[in-house]
């Protein structure tokens, strides 16, 4: 194993740009490289540990390495580079795309060929539609097949084929080539039969030998490492109440691991036993967006994490998620309204798209809503990231046939009080008024006029609460929510109440607090059914095929699949009036 030459306390963080590391790349079960700048490999031989007063070792063992061994690290490392773009792209060594048939007459080409389609990322297999699809891990594939079929955890035992002999490199080249296993069996039709040449055919081999051959970062013998993160932008009210809950938490499955509730409806079939200790490490963020990245890097080299659990803020998610992919550390569901809308990248959960998908359910709602939008349209915002990425994402939607969208930013310092409002119905005089602004900015909104006809407001932006908006009779006040008036967010709750009672806490902050005891249980349920491959892309795998994990959820719409990076696909329309809420759409509105 190698580890960095210095501690994160003693690199100047300068020294950080450019660096990156990479397990699926570098980790060969001999090597865990660290990659800087230009391909400067950074490290120290497996087994040792830096000692206090051994800088100077440290040094010379750089200088050997450097001298010495970088040269076939690196041609191996290119070879595991190539069968990695072969694995999870379909792109072969010349860049030419990979080409496959199955069932003995459809071609597949390119990323359609790609073995990540089936086998997945982890190398460790999948069910389809009750078929195992096996592990192709090095460790699964050159030991005998009775073990292989135990890795999968919920795999049914295959009615043939029990065992087979461990395959070689021999053998693996034919079984990709003409599909005929180490024990001589034709391979179901779903197993394409590939045209490689020898050099492409070595290096996907060499990359399957690193898949999920050790546990991730962050998984000792008897430790398994988690963080939390907290943005700037966090208020300290959201902060303490996602800590609150943390705390208790892992104490207590770290103490009685039996005293999580569960719904009533299981998650997986098959369970196995996970019974390390977590550590939770909380990374708080300073200062602008574009140093995060850089803060991220130091903390995980202080101590890496297997996974982020939660997390909130009020800035962009962008850069954690950046983070997170250039590392490999599975991120799940951070409270955040700004996610990375990246639908390419793997490594990190949303709870849904944020005020985006706000914005993409209001343009679909007006669409066929009561009044239809025909006329103008004005939108309020702020210039700050949620109001700027929904007038944004709103305009990115909008059809011409629904009228003209105007935009009215709020800048910096400039109030939204009574004259502001009354001012910009007299000019603009709107149809629909769209709103996305918190209480602050919607305190004073009244209008007498009879303009316009609905204005829309923005549920997490309001943090949940009311719009204390008067109007005159006759006008709508609406909601863009999660929740169906007549299914709030608190009965969704009232399974994990039992928890937070036993454990002292008092709900402050129903969303912030049920979600993150929902990612924490889930993590917890889900370490259960890995079967001791604890591999950051089995993690978020089998996340992926937990087909009832909305049971519990605080969503009534939220449902996972492979590739599916956002829980929640639907709003509701929710119309304010004396009494409350009225849902105005009995099923959610998915743009």
């Amino acid at each position: 194993m190698f580890e960095t030459l210095m501690e994160p306390s003693q690199r100047d963080p300068s020294d950080d740009a450019g660096l990156t590391g990479d397990r699926s790349v570098g980790k060969t079960g001999v090597f865990h490289l660290i990659f800087g700048e230009r391909g400067r490999v950074i490290g120290i031989p497996r087994g040792y540990r830096k000692q206090k007063g051994e800088t100077w070792v440290l040094a010379l063992w750089a200088m050997l390495f450097s001298a010495i061994a970088a040269p076939s690290v690196s041609a191996q490392v290119s070879q595991i580079e190539v069968g990695r773009r072969i694995y999870l792209e379909g792109m072969l060594g010349s860049g030419e795309p990979l080409q496959g048939v199955i069932a003995g007459d459809v071609a597949l080409s390119g990323a359609s060929a790609a073995c990540t389609n089936c086998h997945r990322r982890s190398g460790l297999g999948s069910l389809e539609g009750g078929k195992l699809v096996p592990p192709i891990t090095g460790t699964a594939l050159f030991q005998d097949g009775l073990t292989v079929m135990a890795q999968f955890p919920g795999a049914a035992r295959p009615t043939r084929e029990l065992t087979r002999p461990p395959y070689s490199d021999e053998t693996l080249a034919r079984a990709i080539r003409d599909g005929v296993s180490a024990s001589d069996r034709v391979l179901d039709a779903p197993m394409p039969r590939y045209a490689f040449t020898d050099s492409d055919l070595a290096a996907l081999i060499a990359y399957l030998r690193t898949l999920s051959h050790v546990s991730s970062a962050g998984v000792d013998g008897t430790n398994i490492h988690f963080a939390t993160i907290v943005t700037p932008q966090a208020s300290q009210a959201q902060r303490q109440a996602m800590l609150d809950v943390v705390e208790a938490y892992v104490r207590d499955r770290n103490t009685n691991p039996r005293k999580q509730p569960r719904p009533r409806q299981p998650l997986l079939p098959e369970k196995f036993s996970s019974d390390l200790t977590w550590v939770m490490h909380v990374w708080e963020l300073q200062g602008p967006e574009d140093t995060w990245e850089g803060q991220l890097v130091r903390y995980y080299r202080q101590h890496a994490v297997f996974a982020v659990l939660g997390g909130i803020g009020g800035g962009r998610w962008h850069p954690i998620d950046n983070f997170c992919e250039q590392f490999a550390v599975a991120c799940l569901f951070p409270q955040t309204n700004l996610p990375s809308l990246h639908e390419r990248r793997f490594y990190t959960r949303y709870f849904s798209k944020g005020i985006v998908l706000e914005a993409e359910v209001l343009a679909a709602y007006l669409q066929t809503g009561s009044p239809r939008a025909i006329g103008k349209c004005v939108q309020v915002f702020r210039e700050e990231p949620s109001g700027l990425e929904a007038a944004r994402a709103l305009r990115g939607t909008w059809s011409h046939d629904l009228g003209e969208l105007a935009d009215h930013p709020l800048r910096f310092g400039e109030r939204a009080d009574r004259g502001f409002w009354r001012r910009l119905v007299e000019r603009e005089k709107p149809v629909v008024l769209i709103a996305w602004l918190g209480n602050d900015d919607v305190g004073e909104m009244e209008f007498v006029e009879a303009r316009p006809k609905a204005v829309y407001f923005s549920d997490s932006l309001l943090g949940g609460r009311l719009p204390p908006v008067r109007f005159p009779s006759g006008r709508s006040v609406r909601v863009i929510s999660n929740w169906r008036a007549e299914s709030p967010l608190q009965g969704r709750l009232q399974w994990m109440r039992g928890w937070f009672d036993a454990s002292g806490i008092a709900i402050v902050d129903q969303q912030v607090q049920g979600n993150t005891f929902w990612a924490l249980w889930l993590t917890a349920v889900i370490l259960e059914h890995l079967g001791g491959n604890y591999s950051s892309e089995h993690f978020i795998e089998q996340i992926e095929h937990t087909t009832a994990l909305g049971t519990g959820s605080l969503y009534p719409r939220f449902t996972t699949g492979p590739g599916q990076r956002y829980g929640v696909n639907g709003l509701f329309i929710n119309e304010v009036e004396p009494d409350g809420l009225r849902s105005l759409t009995e099923a959610a509105v998915v743009p």
